[in-house]
């Protein structure tokens, strides 16, 4: 690795050093079961309706863990294009970063405003950014990793999700219910019904927490989209080695 690429490469290795201990606070959360389960009999004829009683929140430290991460990863691609400007005697340059365009219109426009945070690299490695179409549309991860670096700062990046694979329920009334798709888990959702004449059933859930309303990643596993991010953003660097 070129010596002016370390800081870059360090800022995704610290990212990702990060990593498991953030995945162990989820192991825990859900190890604690943290979800509650009511039997409704009333809201439909017929019917019982395994409902979300009551769901505890992951602790708020995973949400910063995960944007502290987030961070870092997009912060990579920035000391990335300092390098290039210093390669292309901009040593000093404040008004460099690595560009996200807004539209597929927009990166189309000769005259984007968004060519001015590349316009003091080399036309080679202005090229090089820009066939990796970083504009909706294009190159999706990565627009989804400059989303969430601005989304944490004003919101949680995680929620809490449930799929039928997470959901484990008594072997005697297995035949008769029904499993629902849950995906955002909130309370007074519906697990699972059953018809009203089968015998109640011990129902528990294991819900994962997945990025939240982000194009292309919403309700996607966090820690294999972080590390999807993080091969991006190292394979991004490693163009320019």
């Amino acid at each position: 690795m070129r010596s002016d690429l370390l800081d870059a490469k360090a800022a995704v290795e610290w990212a990702m050093a990060q990593l498991p201990s953030l995945q162990e606070r989820i192991i825990k959360w859900r190890q604690g079961k943290p979800c509650s389960i009511t039997i409704d009999t009333n809201s439909e004829p017929g019917k019982k309706l395994y409902r979300v009683a009551e769901i505890k929140p992951p602790d708020a430290a995973v949400n910063v863990e995960a944007g502290l991460i987030i961070h870092s990863l997009r912060s990579s691609l920035d000391l990335l294009v300092c390098a290039l400007a210093a390669r292309n005697r901009f040593p000093d340059s404040k008004s460099t970063y690595f560009p996200i365009w807004k539209s597929e219109a927009d990166f189309l426009d000769p005259k984007s405003e968004v060519l001015k945070k590349i316009k003091r690299l080399s036309q080679v490695d202005q090229d090089i950014i820009k066939n990796l179409t970083p504009h909706p549309g294009g190159n999706q991860l990565l627009c989804a990793l400059h989303d969430l670096d601005l989304t944490r700062k004003h919101r949680r990046l995680l929620g809490t999700f449930l799929f039928p694979g997470d959901v484990a329920f008594t072997a005697s009334f297995s035949a008769a219910l029904t499993i629902h798709e849950v995906r955002r888990l909130e309370k007074n959702a519906v697990v699972l019904s059953t018809p009203a004449d089968i015998p109640n059933g011990d129902v528990s859930v294991a819900p994962h927490v997945a990025f939240d309303e982000i194009a292309g990643i919403n309700g996607h596993d966090f820690s294999g989209t972080l590390s999807n991010f993080a091969r991006l953003a190292n394979q991004i660097i490693v163009l320019f080695n």
